[in-house]
């Protein structure tokens, strides 16, 4: 057994590659003793179908599991797991996966959080049982050394050229070779292999970003990031020699594309909807195709646009949108035909050829994409971006991307998360039919006690009393920390109010209190787990899902503010202005909610308290309670009568008032 330097995450043994492989970060030491080929190619095949530990179903799983699977034998397309936090989604649906496995189906497991991929290849229970493929950057180069990645290795820039052997290493490449047109190096874009790298045995190794995806592509059941399956399902790679061709070594064939399964699985997929937004927005400005044409259409086009306010941006027709769309990927398509004919004048240029090339050809791909969206109908919208000083235009609705993309990938969709709370407005916001659905709502095995939600006493924050409602969340805070001597987190949802935190909190407090910047997000969230020492209290913006406090970590969490998305985000405000807009809106918020109160309490032995300070996000819970899992309604009226020692600073009753402002 060996964990990862790096990472400190347990490593998986290769046997193929005679490593032992960091699921996380693809670190790979090397392993003792020798390398006999029949172990290598048994290792290859057993890779394939890896077997999986059993475990012992907790209550409910099973019953999970085969509600699961009669379903899917009655022809139920679409399978909802709503599960509480803790319940053991990934365990049940790679259960599932085990069971269909066995009659023979093929399937994706994937997740819009990366993290959670971490989590599922790295535990024993889940990891062994699927193949787990991530991109180029994610696996180090066996050629070059400083922990150079594939993303930047020889078989992404070049392999050297044969021309340098004829003409020899004083002499330099031939400047008429037509091969690496005098630049030493082969485009490999079209001379694809693998750099050839030989063991102490003097045996071929494999490329571990190749093997990785070869066997997953090949496997009947593989994992991957979100990003990932969308792009290694829509274009193909191709293949890694064992050798240079040079010495004769056979060629690989081209890697298989990961085609359509029988199922696809979806864990943490409440955020679906957002993925379309997020992998459809496109940026437009004055350096993104370097070219002539290009500046002078933006220049008529595109700057002033730039003076123009939200108002009068929001307001731009859709024809106006698709001769944007139409302009950038035709400058796209010619900015290619420029990458392939213009002669390279070196290694360093081949590099950056090789990356733009590549940024190209995905622009053009997500250009085609956005045009077909646009021209079905779906609204689009335009905005300033303030880093590259351009316009962003991205897609109010996400139907089409997942319709197009992501659901032709299997006929049946098994989706888990904890917060769908409204079946029939998540399937229709995704495309999907409401017809053949099943809708799993198991119920939590935890004790409410031992995690109450207090919502009194509350402060209002709406934005036309910002100032005084901030300082009274600060002093409420103050006398949280003065009684809760335990590790906690606090939720807050910008950095205007992590700020004023930061100025404004106790001075008896503040050597307990981590805060992050908006570089060192994650990297301030990791050393406090690992490192925070007794009694200290994290204060982070949008921390609401994927992290896991579980036990010691942090026993009380507070949500200051409620995660309402911001109003006057150019999307936020096309999205509210259609029919179902409010509901929308509120659903939103009502997920993210929810999905805070799981960050601690992670089992039925742990316990914690979570403190609930906004107005509105107490008036949001009442109004929805309806919604709410049961297992939340319980932990609410668990924490009904609110922490005592509060009520010195208590507040009219948050459930009498106006509609959330959203601020």
């Amino acid at each position: 057994m060996a964990f990862c330097p790096r990472c400190k995450r347990l490593m998986r043994p290769d046997l193929f590659l005679r490593k032992n492989l960091c699921p996380s970060c693809g670190l790979g030491i090397p392993m003792e003793g020798p390398r006999p080929r029949a172990v290598a190619t048994a290792a290859r095949e057993e890779r394939a179908a890896p077997a999986t530990p059993t475990f012992s179903y907790r209550a409910g799983q099973a019953e999970a599991v085969r509600q699961i699977l009669t379903a899917i034998n009655e022809g139920v397309t679409t399978i909802l797991l709503e599960a509480p936090v803790g319940f053991g989604k990934s365990l049940v649906v790679t259960e599932v996966a085990k069971q269909l496995r066995a009659r023979g189906w093929r399937g994706y497991y994937t997740s819009p959080q990366n993290a959670l991929l971490d989590q599922v290849a790295s535990d024993p229970l889940t990891g062994p049982s699927w193949s787990v493929a991530r991109g180029r950057k994610n696996y180090p180069c066996l050629q070059s050394p400083n922990d150079t990645t594939v993303a930047e290795g020889w078989c992404f820039f070049g392999r050297p050229c044969s021309c340098l052997e004829k003409v020899g290493p004083s002499g330099g490449p031939s400047p008429t070779c037509p091969g690496c047109h005098g630049t030493g190096r082969r485009d490999p874009r079209t001379d694809p292999w693998s750099c050839g790298y030989r063991d102490g045995q003097g045996e071929p190794e494999r490329c571990p970003y190749f093997e990785a995806r070869e066997i997953a592509a090949r496997s009947q059941l593989s994992a991957m990031t979100f990003d990932y399956l969308i792009s290694a399902s829509t274009t193909a790679e191709e293949g890694a020699t064992e050798g240079p061709p040079e010495v004769g070594a056979p060629a690989m064939p081209p890697l298989p594309r990961f085609e359509p399964r029988d199922f696809l699985i979806i864990d943490e997929a409440h955020g679906l909807g957002e993925e379309g937004p997020r992998s459809y927005a496109l940026t437009l400005h004055r350096e993104k195709w370097p070219s002539a044409e290009w500046s002078a259409w933006w220049a008529a086009e595109g700057e002033p646009l730039l003076q123009a306010s939200e108002e009068e941006l929001l307001a731009l027709s859709p024809t106006v949108v698709e001769g944007f769309l139409l302009a950038a990927k035709e400058a796209a398509r010619l900015h290619l035909e420029h990458l392939v004919v213009t002669p390279l004048s070196g290694e360093e240029d081949l590099r950056k050829r090789s990356r733009a090339r590549m940024q190209a050809e995905q622009e053009e791909r997500k250009l085609s994409n956005a045009l077909e969206d646009l021209r079905g109908g779906s609204p689009w919208i335009v905005g300033l971006d303030a880093d590259t000083r351009g316009l962003r235009l991205s897609p109010v609705l996400g139907t089409t991307f997942l319709t197009q993309l992501l659901w032709p990938l299997a006929r049946v969709r098994i989706l888990a998360s904890a917060t769908f709370l409204d079946p029939e407005t998540f399937l229709s916001e995704l495309g999907l039919p409401t017809g053949k659905v099943l809708h799993l709502r198991p119920d939590s095995d935890f004790p409410p006690g031992a995690a109450p939600i207090y919502t009194r006493p509350s402060v209002t924050l709406s934005y036309d009393r910002r100032e005084q409602g901030w300082r009274e969340a600060t002093e409420m805070l103050d006398v949280i920390l003065d009684h809760e001597p335990e590790r906690g987190i606090v939720h807050v949802n910008s950095y205007t109010l992590l700020d004023h935190l930061r100025l404004n909190a106790a001075e008896r407090h503040r050597a307990r209190l981590v805060f992050h910047g908006r570089r060192s997000r994650t990297g301030e969230f990791e050393r406090w787990t690992k490192e925070g020492g007794r009694g200290t209290v994290f204060v982070g913006v949008h921390f609401e899902q994927g992290t896991d406090l579980k036990d010691e970590l942090a026993r009380w969490q507070v949500v200051v503010k409620c995660p309402w998305a911001p109003v006057k985000d150019p999307r936020v405000v096309a999205r509210r202005a259609l029919p179902d807009g409010g509901s929308w809106y509120e659903l939103q918020a009502l997920r993210s909610l929810v999905q805070s109160f799981g960050r601690i309490v992670r089992s039925p032995e742990d316990h914690g308290r979570t403190y609930v300070l906004d107005a509105s996000a107490v008036r949001l819970l009442h109004r929805c309670s309806s919604t709410l899992p049961p297992y939340i309604r319980a932990r609410l009226q668990a924490g009904e009568a609110g922490p005592p020692f509060l009520f010195a600073q208590a507040a009219p009753d948050p459930t009498k008032g106006t509609a959330p402002t959203g601020t």
